[in-house]
């Protein structure tokens, strides 16, 4: 059984930025396909791989509005 620690109502973790995943249907065709094709690529080791990822490392009080890429998977 897992125990969750309550969140206080004053910390924000939204689960959505209210903008869309893609732009178009091509952009989502490749977001689903390179996800896809990594959770195969890494099944046998320990991984997290998400599409659209909203991540919060830190409590906050009002979400980050960041105006480049936070994540860049070719560095």
């Amino acid at each position: 059984m897992m125990v969750q620690t309550p969140i206080p109502p004053h910390i924000l973790y939204p689960d959505s930025d209210g903008k869309p995943m893609a732009e178009n249907t091509l952009q989502y065709g490749w977001i689903v396909r390179l996800v896809s094709n990594l959770k195969q690529l890494l099944k046998s080791q320990v991984a997290f791989v998400a599409g659209d990822l909203l991540w919060y490392p830190v409590q906050v009080e009002r979400p980050p509005v960041p105006d480049k890429p936070l994540m860049r998977w070719w560095c």
